[in-house]
């Protein structure tokens, strides 16, 4: 398997364990009415559980701009140390964002959301020149 490929699914099980620790965060505030429809919450999120919510809900929308990047960087062989070093940056990026928000560390949580960003265009920028050539 490609080392980006192993990159991707580790973000995809990071974003699993956001998802998880955001739902034990919700459990653990609101009890068992989660188990049902959640239409008539008696209550708001606990501060822990709106911010778990968001750091997943953020997690997802640059999933959406990395996967296809990998996949379309691993697919047309362009899997250059830039292009492998981005989706490493991004990898780590987002964990230590995951983190910082959790806890709220001051100036972290952007400091990683850049740095993932860069790590995301590192891969596109060694896929434009391949597109621009077909």
């Amino acid at each position: 398997m490609p080392l980006m490929y192993s990159q991707l699914v580790a973000a995809v099980l990071l974003l699993f364990v956001m998802i998880i620790v955001q739902g034990a965060a919700g459990a653990l505030h609101h009890g068992p009415i989660l188990l049902g429809s959640r239409d008539k919450l008696e209550k708001e999120d606990s501060v822990l559980a709106a911010r778990t919510k968001r750091a997943t809900a953020n997690m997802l929308e640059n999933m959406m701009l990395f996967v296809p990047l990998v996949i379309v960087a691993v697919e047309t062989g362009q899997t250059t140390a830039t292009a492998e070093f981005g989706a490493g940056l991004f990898l780590g990026a987002r964990i230590v964002y995951a983190l910082a928000y959790w806890f709220v560390i001051p100036m972290l949580r952007p400091a990683a959301w850049l740095t993932g960003l860069v790590g995301t265009l590192m891969v596109a920028s060694q896929i434009l020149p391949f597109l621009e050539r077909i």
